[in-house]
């Protein structure tokens, strides 16, 4: 047993802990996604279920405000 551990090449061992390392921060960086999609369909479940309210006359106005403008041209000499 130690002499296949003499003969396993340094690269080897340094590579499989950095790959061990990896595989630990992608399964970390998957569940925090995953756990993110979660709570984004919780909220929005939350919001689809409440009855919102639109004030239509508030809402026209600033409709006309910002379309009803002239623009102011630019004269380029």
């Amino acid at each position: 047993m130690l002499k296949t551990l003499e003969k396993i090449d340094k690269f080897y061992l340094l590579y499989i802990s950095v790959m061990v390392i990896m595989a630990g921060i992608a399964i970390y960086t998957f569940q925090s996604l995953f756990k993110s999609f979660i709570d984004l369909n919780e909220v929005v479940s939350d919001a689809s279920s409440q009855d919102s309210r639109v004030n239509e006359q508030q809402l026209d106005e600033a409709y006309d405000f910002v379309f009803s403008k002239n623009p102011v041209k630019l004269e380029i000499r």
